[in-house]
């Protein structure tokens, strides 16, 4: 039998930019007991939970140790770096919704890459773009391979872009692989041209 003991919160604090959505609040949840929290929409009900639930990591963040303090130093410190990375600081406040779609896409890139992935898997990340946005998700996609030393593995349906910057591709058709080399061998490969072109 496990015996869960009281669970005891202090000062949690939870900003968003400049909204604060919870502000100092310190409470008690002794064992066995039914424990409510209530309140008007927007009071910050959800936002206890997502901190007690862990979708706000970590829970001992609540307790806000020296270890919590540093870690949220430096998770703040790598966002900056992946701001300015992506070009997005003069977004830093808006909302995602109202920014240009090719801003959205390096938004996107940007919460993958504060996760510090060893793996990268990018699915479609110019698909709905203009020539000029295509172009910079291009760019940023190659800066991360280089510069970050990202290994990333990309699916999408702009073969120019593909062609341009992948260094190694792989063609499917039908659950079959046809091909797979570098880019200036793949647009040379007879059956890949076929099934691309429909030629039988």
């Amino acid at each position: 039998m496990v015996v869960i003991e009281s669970l005891k919160f202090e000062n949690v604090t939870l900003k968003f930019g400049g909204i604060t959505a919870l502000n100092e609040i310190s409470f008690e949840v002794k064992p066995k007991k039914l424990y409510s929290i209530i309140g008007p929409n927007g009071a910050g009900k959800t936002s206890i939970f997502n901190c007690i639930s862990g979708i706000y990591r970590p829970v001992s963040s609540l307790l806000f140790s020296k270890k919590v303090k540093k870690n949220e130093i430096e998770a703040r410190k790598n966002a900056d770096e992946i701001i300015d990375f992506l070009e997005i600081e003069q977004f830093r406040y808006s909302y995602i919704m109202s920014l240009p779609y090719g801003v959205q896409k390096r938004v996107e890139l940007g919460r993958a890459l504060a996760m510090n992935p060893d793996l990268l898997l990018l699915d479609e990340p110019a698909a709905g773009m203009n020539n000029e946005e295509t172009e910079d998700i291009a760019r940023f996609i190659i800066d991360i391979h280089e510069e970050m030393k990202k290994t990333i593995i990309m699916v999408d349906h702009d073969m120019n872009m593909i062609m341009d910057i992948a260094e190694e591709v792989m063609v499917l058709n039908f659950g079959e692989k046809l091909a797979e080399g570098v880019p200036n061998e793949i647009v040379k490969d007879k059956k890949v041209i076929d099934a691309y072109l429909g030629v039988s």
